[in-house]
């Protein structure tokens, strides 16, 4: 405002010339950012030499202007940054990048950055992390002329960091009038992680029979990072499962199943417990459990495989190298079992009961139980327990060799003249619950008496 209060200053006069200084006004009376305009005047003591109104002023006033900038410049690290702890690449040509900006005069003179190790409590010098009472700045190469100014710092390198290790970032920023940021106030911490996550299946077990599975189960572990996702796959020989909701089940198409929430509306659930460390892989649907089974995914004497990989938060994410972690026979189908005894209608004579045992999602006689109810058909209701008779029908367990099983009796066992019923019933090992079969009831009735025979005709002479 020109015509504000003018005030007078302390100067020394010299015959031509004068030099002047005013130091009344004190930062503390300038605002941070405001922009201020001075003018200056002056006049001489032609006439009444007095100071008196109507000396000669000089006509034009001088002016200048500046801005008040009492604020020290802001940086941030931005790669890394604070919202990305874990780093699983290191790029040399990227390296360490940010910004730094002046609020008032928006002219950055220097970024410097400071790297320490933080398990090691050492600083980057430039070439290597070396001890030091105190943080390390380097200057870094920055872009010129922009507010926000630009930097990145390229010198550390990825043989430089250590897997598994968490780092510090350090950047201080000073703008045109050497205000310098405060040490600490831009800090970021990283880990650097390049080891691959581990996932496992635990079910179904590797090599297993299973009579049904409505869901898949494992753990995953990462050493550094945490785990981000799992990712499941199914096989069939050279065929891939894609997924419940896919018109076609099996292709030849490789396919990683993703949670539903990556790859929407496609009937996965990939649940994982990072306190327990586990996972499980089940699938939507109405009216069921699981689902994987209602679903139609698995067929009778079918052979699959199923594996799972794990991504952690850093962008690692876990190799194979051939092979499934669980290869698994899908057995809903019960044994085959047949008495082949001689047993016909009457016997004399029955020390063992015989036959043969077969599965056929299995091949005869493997990973095969038998049973066996002995009991008497003549209404007593008692049957055989492997050392007595007793009330109601119990199992005796035979013995099998390869595709053969054997149920030895005792000859004290049987009564003469009774009646017996033999069913033979069959288990195989399938999980969660066996598959069982029973076969034809074999009877007979145990004769050790011999015949009579008499001569009617013709009649002795008398």
């Amino acid at each position: 405002d020109v015509a504000a209060e003018w005030i007078d200053v302390n100067f020394t006069n010299w015959a031509q010339t004068a030099t002047w200084r005013y130091d009344s006004i004190m930062s503390t009376n300038l605002a941070d950012g405001g922009n201020y305009l001075i003018y200056v005047r002056a006049r001489d003591k032609a006439v009444n030499h007095d100071w008196t109104a109507g000396n000669n002023w000089n006509v034009t006033n001088a002016t200048i202007t500046f801005a008040f900038d009492s604020s020290a410049p802001v940086s941030v690290s931005t790669s890394p940054g604070s919202g990305s702890p874990y780093i699983g690449s290191w790029s040399q040509n990227e390296g360490i990048r940010g910004t730094a900006s002046d609020p008032n005069s928006g002219i950055i003179n220097d970024v410097k950055v400071g790297i320490r190790n933080n398990n090691l409590m050492k600083w980057w010098d430039g070439s290597a992390f070396n001890d030091t009472p105190g943080p390390t700045l380097i200057s870094t190469f920055t872009f010129s002329g922009q507010n926000p100014e630009k930097f990145w710092y390229v010198k550390l390198q990825q043989s430089d960091l250590i897997d598994g290790t968490s780092y510090a970032v350090l950047v201080q920023a000073t703008d045109s009038l050497a205000q310098t940021e405060s040490i600490g106030k831009a800090w970021t911490t990283f880990y650097y992680d390049i080891s691959r996550p581990t996932a496992v299946v635990t079910v179904p077990s590797h090599l297993a029979y299973r009579s049904n599975l409505t869901r898949l189960s494992g753990t995953a572990a990462d050493f550094t990072s945490t785990i981000s996702r799992i990712e499941i796959q199914i096989t069939s020989g050279t065929y891939y499962y894609q997924g419940p909701l896919a018109g076609t089940k099996f292709t030849t198409t490789p396919k990683w199943l993703q949670d539903q929430s990556l790859d929407p509306g496609n009937g996965v659930l990939i649940e994982y417990d990072a306190s327990a460390g586990s996972w499980t892989y089940r699938e939507t649907g109405s009216g069921c459990t699981g689902c994987l089974d209602d679903n139609g995914v698995w067929a009778a004497g079918i052979a699959y495989g199923v594996r799972a990989r794990g991504i952690d938060n850093a962008g690692n994410t876990q190799n194979f190298f051939g092979g499934f972690q669980s290869t698994f026979t899908f057995d809903n189908a019960g044994p085959n079992s047949v008495v082949v005894s001689n047993l016909s209608a009457y016997r004399r004579s029955l020390l063992t009961i015989s036959g043969q045992a077969s599965d056929l999602l299995q091949g005869s006689g493997v990973n095969i139980s038998m049973r066996f109810k002995v009991r008497q058909s003549s209404g007593s209701n008692l049957a055989w327990n492997g050392s007595t008779w007793q009330e109601n029908a119990v199992y005796n367990n035979a013995g099998l060799s390869g595709a053969y099983w054997e149920l030895v009796m005792p000859v004290s066992a049987w009564q003469e003249g009774a009646a017996y019923q033999i069913t033979p019933h069959a288990l195989d090992y399938s999980t969660p619950t066996f598959n069982a079969s029973t076969g034809s009831v074999a009877s007979y009735t145990y004769d050790t008496s011999a015949p009579t025979a008499a001569v009617t005709w013709p009649q002795v002479n008398p």
